[in-house]
């Protein structure tokens, strides 16, 4: 989010905000549950996830429409890997190519209630949005917040103006 702010809005509007009175925590079931009860009046860079059981409950939290100039998007915590030097590499590629293809997208996307970015397979019905049903290819290219220029850009410029302006 940090990246996000700094690419979005620059370095003055960040130290602007940090200079507000600010709840931080890496627990962000923590920080939906301030909100929930009301110490907080926004929070920033909490999932959807994280506030579900407080929307259920009928508690006085809602998610903000998406800003005028964007969002930011990101492989959130469902990023897959393959270990270097494993002892089967291409037992792992199989399985990336068939979680990847259309039909492991369906199956993934209905048992854990997430949506693919693929095209070709249909997300209705599943907890949160796809991509492509609120984003142009363009689009989704344009706010990606997940490729190694990004990262070596904005995420550690980001984490780095964060750290100084926390302490």
């Amino acid at each position: 989010m940090w990246a996000f702010l700094l690419d979005l809005k620059g370095e003055d509007y960040i130290r602007k905000l940090a200079q507000q009175e600010m709840f931080v925590s890496r627990n962000a079931r923590q920080i939906a549950e301030a909100l929930a009860k009301g110490s907080l009046s926004l929070t920033v860079g909490v999932g959807y996830r994280d506030f579900d059981s407080f929307l259920d409950a009928n508690l006085p939290v809602k998610h903000l429409p998406t800003l005028k100039e964007g969002t930011y998007i990101s492989g959130g915590n469902g990023i897959v890997g393959i270990i270097k030097g494993a002892p089967h590499p291409n037992a792992a590629k199989l399985f990336f190519n068939w979680l990847l293809s259309r039909e492991g997208q369906e199956l993934h996307g209905k048992t854990a209630q997430q949506p693919t970015r693929r095209l070709d397979v249909d997300t209705k019905g599943l907890d949160g949005q796809a991509a492509k049903d609120v984003l142009s290819v363009e689009e989704f290219q344009r706010f990606q917040n997940f490729t190694e220029d990004k990262c070596n850009n904005s995420w550690l410029p980001g984490a780095k103006l964060a750290e100084a302006v926390l302490k």
